[in-house]
């Protein structure tokens, strides 16, 4: 009995240990990949806890082998931006300025009661006073009212959403595609900027009246 509560204590905590060398996040918000890892760990924790023929030292190689590949795959994905769609996936534009994309509600799996369901829970009261409607890679649905702002406040700081043309010195061509950027208006939107490259540029955010915030590396 002693022996089996000695292996459990030390899988417990080398779990924990691995998990958290993966990564810390809640568990509403597990990119797919994270939760295969975080199953795996735990299918691989039992073994000899189950098994008293399966040695820890095993177990633990195991379970470190399933996080090495976690972190891998991630900072590939980070670099790589078909890993980072084949991984976590991209966000689906259900609602773009009050007009419902019901081929996207199709293609995302999401049903109107769903999004009624998250309007609601926003305290939103109508789907026209939606600008925008995303769900996000993790599955969750955001839901951004529409805001009438005075003219001038308009003017100074722009409005409606912010869309990530550049990421880390790379064009985020799924929104400049959704939203009619092309690589030349990058450019031109640099230029004003005073910067001469994409390559230098951390994120470019441009909002829906032209309102332009820019992290350079």
């Amino acid at each position: 009995m002693l022996k089996t509560v000695y292996r459990i204590s030390v899988m417990y905590f080398v779990s924990i240990f691995l998990l958290r060398l993966a990564g810390k996040r809640e568990v509403a918000q597990l990119e797919v990949s994270e939760l295969v890892t975080s199953f795996m760990v735990s299918e691989i924790a039992c073994m000899p806890i189950t098994d008293p023929d399966v040695p820890l030292l095993d177990a633990i190689v195991f379970s470190l082998t399933v996080i090495i590949l976690e972190i891998l795959l991630s900072k590939l994905s980070l670099k790589v931006p078909f890993f980072k769609h084949l991984v976590v996936g991209k966000p689906g534009f259900l609602i773009v300025k009050w007009e419902l994309d019901k081929e996207e509600l199709d293609k995302s799996g999401v049903s109107l009661s769903e999004l009624v369901s998250a309007m609601r829970s926003e305290g939103v009261a109508s789907l026209d006073k939606i600008n925008y409607a995303v769900q996000e890679p993790d599955g969750k649905i955001s839901i951004i009212p529409y805001k009438e702002l005075p003219e001038d406040e308009v003017r100074e700081n722009g409005s409606g959403l912010q869309h990530m043309l550049v990421s880390d010195g790379r064009l985020n061509k799924t929104e400049m595609e959704k939203f009619g950027f092309s690589e030349r208006d990058v450019q031109r939107i640099l230029q004003k900027k005073n910067i001469k490259g994409i390559k230098g540029v951390f994120y470019l955010g441009v909002d829906d009246e032209g309102g332009v915030f820019v992290i350079e590396k």
